[in-house]
Parts: C-alpha cells; sequence; structure tokens
C-alpha cells in the first residue's frame, strides 16, 4: 500500500516523539512510503522556523531567512536531516 507522508510526521519525527518515529519505521519498511517535493520544502522550512525561534527567542519569516544566512552553522541539525533523511531514504515527486 502507498503511504503520502505529510510534514508534521517529518518535524515530530525530527524532534524524536516516538509515535512518529514509528510511523515512519512502518511507512518506509513495510510499505511504499511517498512524499512531494513540497513536503521536503515545507519541512526544511517550518524546522528553520522553530529552530529560529529556540535559538533567537523570535521568529518570523523574514528573520528566520536572515538569521539563516547570516548564521548557517547554527542550523546544521536540520541541515543534516533534510540532506541525509530525504536524500538517502526517499526519493521525491508526485504521486
Amino acid at each position: 500500500m502507498r503511504i503520502f507522508i505529510d510534514s508534521s510526521v517529518f518535524i515530530r519525527h525530527y524532534y524524536g516523539v516516538e509515535t512518529a518515529l514509528t510511523l515512519l519505521d512502518t511507512a518506509i519498511n513495510k510499505n511504499d512510503a511517498a512524499i512531494s517535493q513540497n513536503v521536503v520544502e515545507e519541512v526544511f522550512f517550518k524546522l528553520l522556523y522553530m529552530e529560529t525561534k529556540r535559538i533567537y527567542g523570535k521568529t518570523g519569516k523574514y528573520r528566520t531567512k536572515k538569521n539563516f544566512i547570516r548564521n548557517p552553522e547554527k542550523f546544521g541539525l536540520v541541515k543534516e536531516y533534510i540532506e541525509g533523511f530525504f536524500n538517502r531514504k526517499y526519493r521525491t515527486g508526485y504521486y
């Protein structure tokens, strides 16, 4: 069975929520998991947004962009997650 995975599952997976870990494991290993390029972009932006709030205490789309451009090293874990997880586990495309 093909299962489409939305961005909220990946956000929870990034932060280690147990149900998201289990859901992704099941979707990947026991089913045919699918995502779209839009989901990858949404996950990346949401994680940057949430990490901006955590690191700087304030956020907003312009503040997030500015902080990411000026201090990309502070967002290294987000970048590693996106590159590592999505590049290795999924081939993105519309399904």
